[in-house]
């Protein structure tokens, strides 16, 4: 029978409690029990209906500059004025964002009026499908550079199932505006 000498049981046994404890923690990890740090992860895939965490498709990085260079030469092309006390200016205000919820099922629109810098005007935010038309209004504050029209919330219990036109227009003392940007969204 071999003895081991008390050299190496020095060595074995801190090494073995350190491999056990390593492999333990692999293994908590694995099954996401807890969460290591600098332990490769892959980015998770895309939650349908959610938000793709992942980096941008090329498609997608295209589609980026295309709109910033669209954006760009809009501001190049157009003034931003303080609006003048006796003069109604027309202006054409721009629903710039709107989407569902996927949990509550409430729709949320976010629209602003580019080349005026006013506060107090009303923004008028209409849904329309068919015979049913939901409006809401909020009070235009001034932004970086436009008029703000903020976001408004349409609760799902006062739409229904279906495709709506959503419009947005724009009144004040001083400007007034029809949106000539009507969007439509698939409600579900």
């Amino acid at each position: 029978m071999r003895t081991i000498s008390k050299k190496t049981k020095l060595i074995l046994i801190p090494t073995s409690l350190l491999l056990i404890t390593v492999g333990t923690l692999l293994v908590l990890e694995k099954i996401d029990v807890i969460d290591l740090p600098f332990v490769g992860k892959t980015a998770p895939p895309p939650v349908q209906g959610g938000i793709n965490y992942g980096p941008p498709t090329e498609q997608e990085k295209k589609e980026t500059e295309q709109f910033k260079e669209k954006q760009a030469a809009e501001n190049r092309n157009s003034t931003i004025t303080e609006s003048t006390p006796g003069q109604i200016k027309p202006v054409t205000p721009i629903i710039s964002s709107w989407g569902q919820n996927p949990q509550t099922k409430d729709v949320r629109v976010v629209g602003f009026v580019p080349g005026i810098y006013e506060a107090g005007g009303i923004c008028t935010f209409t849904m329309q499908n068919n015979a049913k038309k939901v409006t809401k209004t909020t009070t235009a504050s001034k932004d970086a550079q436009t008029t703000s029209c903020g976001a408004v919330t349409f609760p799902y219990g006062e739409l229904s199932a279906g495709t709506w036109n959503i419009t947005l227009n724009y009144s004040s003392a001083s400007s007034t505006g029809n949106s000539t940007q009507s969007v439509s969204l698939g409600v579900q």
